[in-house]
């Protein structure tokens, strides 16, 4: 699990899962996966039972980062609460701001970059791909 803050100030969290043999010193090519919702959530788990592919991009040698962001379940009403009003906006923030953090920690290979995700997670990955 990593933290970081979003464009707003909102503490968000997400699951980050390095290859095997993750190296600090190297950049790695990133994926994005965004869950559905905006109410669901991603929780840690040594393999991840979802219709992605994450434990094989992992086995490939990718970072996949998979953000909770605001509206994710578990986080408490104020937190859900930030998507009033603010759908499609806030929660994009929040994706992007995940990749920025990645990016200035020197870990991801800007050149190869991917986002995918469904419902909710669907609009954001279109969205997040304009913006970065």
């Amino acid at each position: 699990m990593i933290s970081w803050k979003s464009k707003d100030g909102a503490t968000i969290e997400g699951v980050l899962h390095k290859p095997k043999n993750y190296d600090p010193s190297k950049k790695y090519p990133l994926l994005v996966v965004i869950h559905g919702g905006p109410t669901g959530i991603d929780t840690p788990a040594p393999t991840p039972g979802s219709v992605y592919p994450i434990a094989q991009w992992v086995d490939k040698g990718c970072l996949v980062l998979r953000p909770n962001y605001r509206g994710s379940a578990g986080y408490a009403k104020k937190f859900r609460s930030l998507n009033v009003k603010n759908l499609g906006v806030g929660d994009a923030w929040d994706v992007l701001s995940g990749v920025r953090l990645s990016d200035k920690k020197g870990m991801i290979d800007r050149s190869k970059m991917g986002c995918m995700g469904w419902s909710q997670g669907g609009y954001i990955s279109r969205v997040s791909h304009n913006n970065e």
